[in-house]
């Protein structure tokens, strides 16, 4: 691994993303909450399990790195609970958001193999392959949601 002083940026990082997963976590099981058929609100329930594991294994991440424990994290409550607009709009705004966590992912990952922590690079490297299959998965649900074409 780098310096103390490389890998803190790192570590800042890793519990950035954990509050962008506990935060995109609550987003989705409210938008899942708004859907109508219960087989697209459990593919959604489904990534918001994901979302919450990956929030697990970030903190715990950090935790490591700063010779800690890992704290449980408190899902950001009521921070996305009154998203205006049908489910359709919220669905694609939760798909640009994944897209953008997984280039973040992307970026963070980079950074930590410029520190030389190769095993940061390798989660990094998996959440953001994760994210993108979730927009995928998004992107699957705004077509069964689509007010034009159903």
């Amino acid at each position: 691994m780098g310096t103390a002083g490389s890998t803190s940026g790192l570590v800042a990082g890793l519990l950035a993303a954990v509050a962008a997963e506990e935060a995109m976590a609550f987003r989705l099981s409210a938008d899942a909450a708004a859907l109508r058929y219960g087989c697209l609100r459990d593919r959604l329930l489904a990534v918001v399990r994901q979302d919450r594991r990956h929030a697990r294994l970030l903190l715990e991440a950090a935790a490591r790195r700063q010779g800690e424990s890992p704290q449980p994290g408190g899902a950001l409550r009521g921070a996305h609970d009154a998203r205006p607009g049908p489910p359709f709009l919220r669905l694609q705004e939760d798909r640009e958001a994944k897209l953008a966590l997984a280039a973040r992912y992307r970026e963070l990952g980079h950074e930590a193999e410029m520190v030389g922590d190769r095993e940061a690079a390798a989660l990094c490297r998996g959440l953001a392959a994760e994210e993108t299959r979730h927009a995928q998965v998004l992107l699957d649900l705004l077509a069964a949601t689509d007010p034009y074409h159903n």
